[in-house]
């Protein structure tokens, strides 16, 4: 009897990882893996922290197409981008009409683009804080006030890094601070009830950005992962956990409640669930973070410029149920 029962266990273990590979489709070693613990692991719904409020970045809605988290449930915040050099206070009224339709904040991120009055990022951002651009931030703000709503205003993010992405990343931190602080002064005067997310990368040098609790009502953070760009420092795919708590741990110095902002993560389904999967399971280890809110959408070309494809962060709309 127990040598049949051994047989058995064998059978299992090696028809198990297949099943995950049929159900999947995944070629490879990876098909094996995460096909595995897609047979096992139990739905995302019964793993998923119920003190963390989740949110979307789901651009398809502004291009008329059918939007894949529409009438998906357990979404908090829908978040939109936007550029203070072409406000479209109708359109902003339609994204909020929206959101609220589905019982959602908004969430909005400002980018200070810069024009032609700037001759360089360094004097742009000291236009910025001497009303150089007030009338982008009165008529932005004015936009966001008549809507008469709770919203997070996000502002100038990921300022710390190297990249030069934005005119306003990687530029000394005193005139960034000058000029995010000015923005927040200047906005409280048309928006009643906003919640302002400074929101670096999550980098080490987003110290010396911190533009005081005063200005500040989360700390937002972005926070992706790309299957095969390892990160030399591990020498293999870091997990969620590995790529946040360094990140986590800076924004909890300051005490406020924490945000992911930007989430997203590359790759086949499987590794995309199982990669969240371990966010839900162990939110708890994060008592600061409050909010965690997807980037569901294909990057722009030339964004990862050490990548020879565009990643793809979309996902199934049913993750977050």
């Amino acid at each position: 009897m127990n040598r049949w029962i051994a047989y058995i266990l064998v059978i299992c273990a090696l028809t198990l990882p297949a099943l995950g590979i049929f159900l999947k489709g995944k070629p490879g070693i990876q098909g094996i893996l995460y096909g595995a613990q897609e047979v096992w692991a139990p739905p995302i719904s019964q793993v998923k922290h119920s003190t963390i409020q989740y949110g979307v970045y789901d651009p398809a809605f502004a291009s008329g197409k059918e939007n894949t988290f529409r009438d998906a449930k357990g979404i908090g915040i829908e978040h939109i981008f936007v550029s203070w050099l072409y406000i479209d206070p109708a359109y902003i009224e339609k994204i909020h009409q929206y959101a609220k339709d589905r019982n959602r904040w908004l969430m909005i991120t400002i980018e200070p683009s810069s024009d032609a009055r700037s001759s360089s990022p360094e004097e742009y951002l000291d236009q910025i804080r001497t009303g150089g651009y007030d009338q982008e931030i009165e008529k932005t703000c004015k936009s966001l006030g008549h809507l008469n709503a709770p919203l997070f205003i996000r502002w100038g993010h990921e300022m710390e890094t190297n990249q030069k992405r934005y005119p306003w990343s990687g530029q000394l931190p005193e005139k960034y601070i000058s000029a995010y602080q000015h923005f927040v002064r200047s906005c409280r005067k048309w928006v009643v009830e906003a919640y302002y997310v400074w929101s670096p990368a999550g980098d080490p040098r987003m110290v010396h950005y911190w533009p005081t609790e005063a200005y500040v009502d989360y700390v937002g953070l972005s926070v992706y992962s790309i299957p095969t760009l390892n990160d030399p420092s591990y020498g293999h795919q870091p997990s969620f956990s590995e790529v946040f708590n360094p990140k986590y741990e800076r924004a909890a110095l300051y005490g406020r409640p924490v945000m992911i902002a930007e989430l997203g993560v590359s790759g086949e389904p499987a590794f995309q669930e199982s990669w969240l999967r371990e966010l839900f399971r162990n939110a708890d280890q994060y008592p600061l973070l409050k909010t965690a809110v997807y980037f569901n959408a294909k990057d722009h070309p030339g964004v990862w410029k050490n990548l020879s494809y565009i990643p793809d962060w979309r996902i199934s709309s049913k993750t977050f149920e």
